[in-house]
């Protein structure tokens, strides 16, 4: 199993990957498993999550973040991990490079949807107090309609480079079976062939079962970024929204 911290997408580093499938949370979970393999961090047979003493100049931001965090439960430590200063420059950081959109772009999409609808809507109305057939006035209408489903793309946390990106992560997790990959795209609760990531991660079941388990009604890709991530692909729950989609809320 690969202990590289970056994916085959554009360079894009795992924790990123993490970000763009299934939020905050996520990103904290990959950095916790890479620090993990490479033995800065531990987990105790009570569960908690404790840092070794060690250089971190290699280690990303987040990385060095959640390794100041400890000692932690390991749920708690994704959800202080997810909290995280480094997540916001993380998050930045693919809003410029076009994986994300920022919250403002989305706000103006959302807003332009709106308008396309009130002024397709007005022209409706208008056409039908002239003398032109009513087909017409529903072919206005219904241009509309289309021009704002279009617009509403636009409204969406990953732009088609990021789910390009998490398609891309999501088929080399299934395929390899290697640790960040599995937790970039499915998270530490999600499941791999009927089996939890953790438990295929070797995991500390006690650590394991501090981490949160999403409600069984919520899809696995409407809490995260991605549009194959989590249950809507493994069948399994996502452990790691944190905080909700990389791209930002309003």
């Amino acid at each position: 199993m690969t202990t590289s911290r970056v994916g085959s997408v554009d360079g894009l580093r795992f924790e990123e990957l993490g970000l763009l499938s299934g939020g905050p949370g996520r990103a904290a979970e990959v950095a916790i498993v890479a620090m993990l393999d490479a033995n800065v961090l531990r987990i105790s047979r009570g569960g908690a999550v404790t840092a070794i003493s060690g250089p971190t100049e290699q280690w990303t931001s987040l990385e060095r973040s959640v390794r100041r965090l400890t000692p932690r439960t390991l749920g708690s430590l994704v959800r202080a991990g997810a909290e995280s200063k480094p997540i916001t420059r993380l998050r930045d950081g693919l809003v410029e490079r076009g994986y994300l959109r920022s919250a403002q772009a989305r706000r103006k999409a959302r807003w332009t949807r709106w308008l396309v609808l009130a002024v397709a809507c007005a022209a409706f109305g208008g056409l039908l107090f002239t003398e032109l057939p009513m087909l017409a006035a529903c072919v206005v209408l219904g241009a509309g309609f289309v021009a704002a489903a279009v617009v509403q793309r636009g409204e969406l946390p990953l732009t088609p480079a990021g789910r390009a990106a998490v398609r891309e992560v999501w088929t080399s997790a299934v395929r390899s079976k290697q640790r960040l990959p599995l937790v970039a795209s499915l998270g530490l609760n999600g499941t791999i062939q009927g089996q939890p990531v953790w438990e295929a991660l070797d995991l500390d079941p006690v650590a394991a079962s501090t981490l949160e388990r999403r409600p069984k009604n919520s899809s696995g890709s409407s809490g995260g970024c991605g549009s194959c991530s989590g249950s809507s692909c493994s069948g399994g729950g996502d452990s790691s929204c944190g905080g909700g989609c990389g791209g930002g809320g309003d």
